[in-house]
């Protein structure tokens, strides 16, 4: 068996060898070295890819729109102007709404997902607030509350 394959294998390469010299010296020239530039030029130095920019909820925002629910319904909503702003810095929020400033001190919870308004609920307790959809350009301040089994709900809608 291993006999037949061999001659097998030499009948192939001396068929090969009749094409070989068929073949002029520039193109097997040209076929070498676009073998040689497929295999090497595909490849690039390694690259550095700059980190994305992180997402913070520090900076200046404008109010778009604010609304509160009771058991679904609506009970208070307000669109803002271009005057109204929230600015966030480090530990406090500076509020500009409907012609009215409010200062306010934060803490983290969570980065970027919870914050803390101290003293800002009832009887002096800390408000917690959720924030979702933070991007480059836009976040919502959510807060949900059960009490006596009535459901509040409160968001606002800022962009940058």
């Amino acid at each position: 068996m291993r006999c037949c394959i061999v001659e097998i294998y030499k009948i192939h390469l001396y068929s090969n060898m009749k094409d070989l010299k068929r073949l002029q010296l520039p193109a097997l020239l040209a076929y070498f070295l676009i073998a040689i530039l497929g295999l090497t030029g595909g490849s690039k130095k390694d690259e550095i890819t700059p980190a994305a920019p992180e997402l913070t909820i520090i900076g200046k925002w404008q109010h778009m729109i604010s609304k509160r629910s009771e058991n679904g319904r609506v009970v208070f909503e307000y669109v803002g102007t271009p005057a109204d702003y929230m600015e966030i810095k480090t530990n406090d929020i500076v509020d500009f709404m409907d012609g009215a400033k409010s200062t306010y001190t934060y803490q983290v919870i969570e980065k970027n997902k919870k914050i803390a308004i101290i003293g800002s609920g009832v009887n002096g307790t800390n408000e917690v607030i959720e924030i979702r959809n933070l991007s480059k350009t836009g976040m919502t301040f959510y807060q949900e509350r059960v009490v006596n089994n009535n459901k509040y709900i409160w968001y606002i809608d800022f962009k940058k």
